[in-house]
């Protein structure tokens, strides 16, 4: 399965680390810059509650916009941005998705209204409510 994973902030680094780290294909979009030569530079890490840190390379190198993966194709898109570069995220996905991929909002306050608002039939949409707290220390980590 190919994921695509948009905005590898705190929540969304720690998530596309412990996918990479379970053996999941995922490509990160961080519009970002400084984020993605980070990523490209020393991989995804991170900094466990008990001050344990390790780190992963990701099996490409991050993006910082999807028109560089035109031609690609996505078998799931997890959003995990901020709400306010939602919409433009999804817009730059859905060409890159498979038919009937999955969209996963990430963000906590269920904006899965909003992203349907946005052509995505609703059966495409996932919600979800993450669990756990993150923080971006040094760019991508």
């Amino acid at each position: 399965m190919r994921v695509l994973l948009f905005g590898c902030g705190a929540i969304g680094g720690v998530i596309a680390a412990s996918l990479v780290r379970a053996g999941a294909d995922v490509t990160v979009v961080t519009g970002n810059r400084d984020i993605s030569a980070a990523i490209a530079r020393r991989g995804l890490s991170v900094v466990e509650l008990d001050e344990s840190q390790w780190a992963i390379v990701p099996p490409r190198a991050p993006v910082t916009s999807a028109a560089e993966l035109a031609g690609s194709s996505f078998d799931l898109c997890l959003l995990s941005t901020k709400t306010t570069t939602l919409e433009s995220a999804v817009r730059e996905a859905l060409p890159l998705l498979r038919p009937g991929a999955q969209l996963v909002c990430l963000q906590n306050g269920l904006p899965e209204d909003r992203v349907a608002g946005f052509g995505v039939a609703p059966e495409r949409l996932l919600g979800c409510v993450v669990g756990f707290g993150a923080t971006l220390g040094q760019s991508g980590q």
